[in-house]
């Protein structure tokens, strides 16, 4: 919901009207403050009726509007109020949210940026600009954003929760856990930031912590299943099983479909010997999600236990089918074909699981170079760098990173533009490969196509400062001088530091 508050705080003063358009727009925002908003809709509908250029009204009616659930009518006052008065920040900044929330991103997303653009401090515009760009998949440009905030606004609690989800799902918990535990700190009766600080201190190993957090978070929302699963989870993973058990067992009666919760009920009654439940729970598993490679192979484990190898054997082979790669089920694939005496199957198994292994650990070995070559790019060793980055890329040709750091470890070298073509084809949604395409494209003098790898950058990455400069660089040179001052503005707005 739109705030009336930061509207009435806001509201800049407009262009002269007529007395009487200036009269209601008064009357509008006096009854506003005082909650009477149907004298407040009159009056600003007879201000734009009298003045159609009334920025202030047209901005205040779309508020009222949006706060009544009529976002079709809110989002063409604030287009007006924007019309009337470009640089009107917080005109653009209610667009910007109207469009967001009407899953139109990639419409609010050049309106958050005009906010910014015409107010630099603008913090809110700043934050839900982070959450757009998150939704269009840029991760790197959201936590640049969110990072900007919190320095800038240190107590900005959603902020640091927000930042960090955004670094646990970069695997990042050391990072997660900072930031949520700052969050927790400013708000520490919220129990959605303790379940997330509980989830990434579990991801640490930190079990007896985490366990600690996700019960108080537990008795601040004992209706969240996932609250309840998560804590399960760290219970059983120190080894407490029969509160475990307890903690599934209560995320399963409020959330009946929770697959998850059933899988890790029945993976808890079989450590714990109870084979006939724990069956039940994981066959129930299986039911809710028939993909969930993971409870069918512990469907199959049951069943070996109760040496009813023909279902084990039925079961691993689902298990295989489901997910190709899960190395546990083929091992036990092969263990059950050994008991069932089809030893040619099970050394086929076997050596499905060997070749596994292999990938994994050479996948391993190739993160290890990547990150030795990076090192080595950092201590200007560029020719080491390169020598470790082919072997990675070799090594594992179709791990995109390895392709992008041996591109970057090129430089300017004609082998790079291939390696970064070599990433684009793996993976067409890498904005830092189309964005180095065309900084090596626009130093070798070739503008337009370096204008369109920068297009595709920010259509991918529309918070990469980097983009905007450069995009705006090469407009400038091959003379949309406009559409320049237009980037290099927001880059500016940006990037520029707190006051």
């Amino acid at each position: 919901m739109i705030a009336v508050v930061l509207f009435l705080i806001l509201a800049g003063a407009g262009r002269a009207e007529t007395e009487t358009a200036l009269q209601h727009r008064e009357q509008g925002l006096a009854a506003m403050r005082e909650g009477r908003s149907a004298e407040a809709v009159s009056h600003f509908e007879a201000a734009v009726r009298l003045d159609p250029a009334d920025a202030v009204s047209h901005d205040g009616l779309g508020v009222l509007l949006a706060q009544q659930g009529d976002v079709g009518a809110a989002t063409r006052h604030f287009r007006a109020a924007v019309e009337a008065r470009p640089e009107f920040a917080e005109a653009r900044f209610h667009l910007a949210l109207a469009l967001d929330r009407s899953g139109l991103v990639d419409e609010a997303i050049p309106q958050y940026y005009r906010a910014v653009q015409y107010e630099p401090d603008f913090l809110q515009a700043r934050y839900l600009l982070a959450g757009a760009c998150q939704k269009k998949g840029d991760v790197d440009g959201a936590e640049w954003l969110l990072r900007d905030v919190v320095s800038r606004a240190p107590g900005f609690a959603e902020a640091r929760h927000n930042l960090g989800l955004l670094l646990q799902a970069k695997q990042d918990p050391a990072g997660a856990v900072e930031q949520l535990r700052a969050a927790s700190g400013l708000e520490p009766r919220n129990a959605r930031t303790l379940l997330a600080l509980g989830i990434a201190l579990a991801e640490r190993q930190q079990d007896t912590e985490a366990a600690a957090v996700l019960r108080k978070a537990a008795q601040l929302d004992p209706s969240n299943p996932e609250t309840h699963y998560n804590l399960a989870l760290a219970l059983a993973t120190g080894g407490s099983e029969a509160e475990a058990e307890v903690e599934f067992r209560e995320a399963v009666r409020l959330k009946p479909d929770y697959g998850p919760a059933d899988r890790g009920l029945g993976v808890n009654l079989m450590h714990s010997g109870k084979l006939p439940e724990s069956l039940i729970e994981l066959q129930r598993a299986v039911q809710i999600d028939p993909t969930d490679a993971e409870a069918v192979n512990n469907v199959g484990l049951v069943f070996l236990r109760m040496n009813n190898t023909s279902a084990a054997i039925e079961a691993f082979e689902r298990a295989v089918r489901l997910q190709p790669t899960l190395i546990k089920a083929h091992n036990n694939l092969a263990q059950a074909y050994l008991r069932a005496g089809r030893r040619e199957d099970s050394r086929r198994e076997s050596q499905a699981s060997a070749e596994l292994t292999a990938q994994e650990r050479g996948l391993g070995r190739t993160m290890i170079l990547i990150h030795s070559a990076r090192q080595r790019l950092a201590r200007g060793e560029k020719a080491e760098a390169v020598t470790e980055l082919q072997e990675a890329a070799r090594l594992t040709p179709a791990f995109a990173d390895a392709h992008y750091y041996l591109g970057i470890a090129l430089g300017h070298a004609p082998e790079a533009v291939a390696a970064f073509h070599k990433v684009l084809e793996l993976n067409p949604a890498r904005a830092d490969a189309h964005l180095q395409l065309g900084i090596l494209y626009e130093a070798g003098g070739r503008l337009p196509a370096a204008l369109e790898e920068y297009r595709q950058a920010l259509s991918l990455a529309p918070c990469n400062v980097e983009a905007m400069r450069a995009m705006g660089r090469v407009m400038a040179a091959t003379g949309d001088v406009e559409g320049s001052r237009t980037e290099m503005a927001i880059a500016r707005a940006l990037s520029a530091t707190a006051r």
